[in-house]
């Protein structure tokens, strides 16, 4: 028996051995640059991740290994505007039909007929945060994910969670942080995802004892909980008789699936998930970062409050769009600090695909990270590094270039459908927390901050002091 293990011990180590010299010397990738461990397993950029040193990583790699770095056995980097233009330019047709069904009820003209409800949400806000004082420091991401999640209940449901009167979210940011962490990992190893869906336990199992979520799980379950009993009781009501006049999100969804048959009930159940899942988080990522940034610097904070007070109505959202140097600050906050920490991946096509000197044969893994990207000196100046919102203050075609390069909602034909209604809260929000407060914050440095797949800046402290100019 102790020669047979022996023996298997041996042929583990020598097959792995194998596999290590394939992928270095004999992979289709072995030319590309990247760091050695890094071509051998997938671990190295599992370390990274389960560490929280995504943003770390993504602004150094680049600098060291140049425009392409192998990050694993069958995944590479870019950080090229000829790489985004290309790989995101890739099967279309996948995404046509969300476009065709999803553009009228995400249009801009659609969500703006939404924009009292959010003010009736920033209203509810604003005067909670009026009776701080400015005398009660508050968890800045923690805010902005209570203010996220009020804003899209209203709009999407016509619920209330009830955060802001409870002051709390109820461990929902900290939880939905604790899941990123772990999928951010899981999503490196394909087999052990497959094997735990198949194999009940193990799908708790790994994650515990790789350390990437407690035992008893992450807070803000009730939130979804209810969430998915409040999307099955409208469902089964089935007509939308009864509610507000200019109804919700649910509402739009449920008369499109009158007129587009190929819409199932599954489709509409999932549209209506994912405006959370995918929407909670990123508005209060963005709303976290353009406060962050553009509160830390009082010259910043002056000049967008010297903008709102001259304009007319300035929470308007046709007139925030006027506002260039406030809109500027929050796109210099997406472009700095991007929502989204690791690569956009996609699968090359069975064509295979030629890029910067090198073939990538089809399945090879591949995509740009935002985060390195959006700090290209080629792409975004010398200064791209910085925090600059005059950047977008050139001449309009420059502004439009910016915008069209960045990947603050995705890349060429694949942006987050979502997008406006983003802008909508984004905007409004932005410009009424500037108006109304004087806002301080304390930003930890960026390497005592764990960035994931998704990239919440937290551990900031704000405070909300009465405007002294309103």
């Amino acid at each position: 028996m102790p020669s047979l293990v022996l023996l298997s011990v041996l042929a583990v180590v020598a097959l792995s051995l194998a596999v290590a010299f394939y992928r270095v010397t004999l992979h289709p990738l072995a030319r590309i640059p990247g760091p050695g461990i890094a071509a051998v397993t997938s671990f190295w950029q599992a370390h990274h991740v389960r560490n929280g040193h995504m943003r770390e990583l993504a602004k150094t790699l680049h600098k060291t290994y140049g425009p392409v770095v192998r990050v694993g056995p069958n995944e590479v980097w870019f950080d090229s505007k000829e790489a985004v233009d290309v790989i995101y330019e890739t099967n279309k047709e996948r995404y046509r039909f969300q476009r065709r069904s999803l553009g009228p009820v995400y249009s801009i003209a659609n969500v703006k007929k939404y924009e009292a409800v959010v003010d009736a949400v920033l209203d509810r806000f604003v005067g909670k945060l009026k009776t701080f004082n400015g005398k009660v420091e508050v968890d800045l991401a923690e805010w902005m994910h209570i203010l996220a999640l009020e804003t899209l209940g209203s709009v999407v449901l016509d619920w209330s969670p009830g955060q802001i009167e409870a002051g709390s979210d109820e461990g929902m940011l900290s939880g939905t942080c604790t899941t990123w962490k772990a999928c951010s990992v899981l999503g490196l190893f394909s087999p052990i995802v497959m094997v735990g869906g198949l194999v009940s336990p193990l799908k708790y199992l790994f994650p515990v004892l790789a350390g990437l979520v407690p035992l008893l799980g992450p807070g803000g379950d009730g939130h979804w909980r209810v969430i998915g009993e409040i999307i099955s009781r409208r469902l089964r009501e089935g007509s939308p008789q009864g509610r507000r006049p200019e109804g919700d999100i649910c509402d739009d969804i449920f008369y499109m699936r009158l007129k587009k048959s190929e819409f199932t009930r599954a489709d509409h159940v999932g549209m209506l998930f994912q405006n959370f899942t995918a929407g909670h988080d990123t508005i209060g990522a963005v709303m976290t970062a353009a406060l962050a940034l553009s509160c830390t610097d009082s010259r910043t904070q002056s000049e967008i409050k010297k903008e709102l007070i001259d304009a007319t109505n300035p929470t308007l959202f046709d007139n925030t769009k006027l506002l260039k140097y406030t809109q500027a600050c929050i796109k210099e906050s997406q472009r700095l600090y991007p929502v989204i920490s690791m690569s956009l991946m996609r699968a090359v096509p069975w064509t295979g695909l030629n890029l910067h000197g090198y073939y990538f044969p089809p399945g090879t893994t591949v995509g740009c990270n935002p985060t390195a990207y959006h700090h290209n000196t080629a792409v975004f100046g010398e200064n791209a590094g910085s925090f600059n919102p005059d950047r977008w203050l050139g001449s309009p075609e420059a502004h439009v270039n910016l915008d069209h390069a960045a990947l603050t909602w995705g890349g060429a034909n694949r942006r987050c459908p979502g997008q406006h209604l983003a802008q909508l809260i984004c905007s409004k929000a932005f410009a009424r927390l500037m108006k109304d407060f004087d806002i301080r914050v304390e930003r930890p440095d960026d390497r005592d901050i764990p960035f994931y797949f998704l990239a919440t800046m937290t551990g900031i402290i704000g405070d909300f002091a009465k405007a002294k100019m309103a």
